[in-house]
């Protein structure tokens, strides 16, 4: 995938190097819905502390964990147990998706996704990241907004979850306004990505899934989707599986040492005007995984696959709009103009996880 480094954009936006490389990102993100990001400011040791505290919480009894949920709250905040997130790609989906069965339908049968045909196995942990909003500013979409929940018996939480979460919350925010700019021009792009995205109900919200109970070859961990963020980046994990579509090829991802892995959500393909398309991704136990299992156990190493990830979104409050100003630009019809935090409860409905009924499933 193509590489993007965010060091002379950081540096001077507004230099033709800088400028290069946000056409570099639009069009990688264009043909993609994806690219790996270089940024300086990534320290390897704040994800390792990341990943050792998450594996230490993801180890523990489903019924300590379950006292972290707020299903109340959408799961918004706190852990989200396993078998409560649906795909709506499943078989068993929470709501019929003709999106997915279009673009199933469009790829050779080679390159399908594994068939899912129940809720996913994994546990999320949700931590807001960024800046509240305003104590003077009364949203429409308090659960979407909801504070934090620490765990007992995890001293270092805030600490850790903050340490990883600001590096790819700075790195993310960066990348958005290099959007903005390719979208609307040099530094005008910017301003408008930051001035919809700076209270934003950002996530980091890593998954978890243990591989000594859920750790058959074909086991779909996360089933065929796209993301409802604006954009969604992630760290590298220490158990592949994840896989992407390129070109209507079906792609395992290998994040370098040190760099990050960038996805266009749907959010994103909204306010594009469907330029740039979300990206369809799963995760799930292959061959290479299983051998990563093996390797943990050999150093007695934890079997617990956690995702180092984060969702970046507009503001609840803001709208879900064509902000697209290029030249030639070839826009999709479709995209109904709507407030963010309507469609984000919307899409949570649809996958199960919006409902204060919601059974926990250990």
């Amino acid at each position: 995938m193509t590489v993007i480094d965010l060091t002379s954009y950081r540096h001077n936006p507004t230099s033709t190097q800088a400028v290069a490389e946000c056409e570099k990102l639009y069009a990688a993100l264009q043909a993609y819905s994806a690219c790996i990001i270089s940024d300086d400011r990534v320290n390897p040791s704040d994800n390792d502390a990341f990943l050792n505290m998450l594996e230490k919480y993801s180890e523990q009894d489903d019924a300590v964990k379950a006292q972290d949920a707020r299903p109340d709250l959408s799961f918004q905040c706190g852990a989200t147990p396993a078998g409560t997130e649906v795909s709506r790609c499943s078989s068993k989906g929470v709501k019929a998706n003709q999106k997915c069965e279009t673009a199933i339908n469009a790829l050779h049968p080679s390159e399908h996704p594994l068939q899912q045909t129940g809720p996913d196995p994994k546990w999320r942990y949700m931590w807001r990241m960024g800046t509240p909003p305003p104590s003077t500013c009364s949203s429409k979409f308090a659960a979407l907004n909801s504070g934090h929940i620490i765990p007992a018996g995890f001293p270092e939480w805030e600490r850790t979850m903050n340490a990883w979460g600001s590096t790819l919350h700075s790195a993310v925010s960066t990348v958005a306004e290099m959007i903005g700019d390719a979208m609307m021009g040099s530094g005008k792009g910017a301003e408008k990505l930051r001035s919809i995205t700076q209270y934003g109900p950002h996530l980091l919200a890593p998954t978890m899934v243990d591989l000594e109970r859920h750790g058959e070859e074909g086991a779909v961990y996360a089933g065929f989707h796209q993301d409802i963020s604006l954009l969604t980046i992630h760290g590298k994990s220490r158990f592949p599986g994840l896989y992407i579509w390129v070109d209507g090829r079906r792609v395992a991802v290998r994040v370098p040492d040190g760099m990050l892995l960038l996805q266009a959500g749907m959010q994103l393909e909204r306010i594009s005007a469907g330029e740039i398309r979300a990206g369809w991704h799963e995760v799930v136990c292959t061959p290479s995984t299983l051998e990563a299992v093996r390797k943990a156990k050999e150093e007695e190493s934890s079997v617990h696959r956690v995702s180092s990830t984060l969702f970046f979104h507009v503001e609840s409050d803001k709208w879900l709009e064509d902000l697209n100003e290029r030249a030639g630009a070839e826009k999709k019809e479709g995209f109904e103009r709507m407030l963010a935090g309507e469609f984000v409860a919307a899409e949570l409905s649809d996958i199960g996880l919006s409902k204060a009924e919601a059974e926990i499933v250990p």
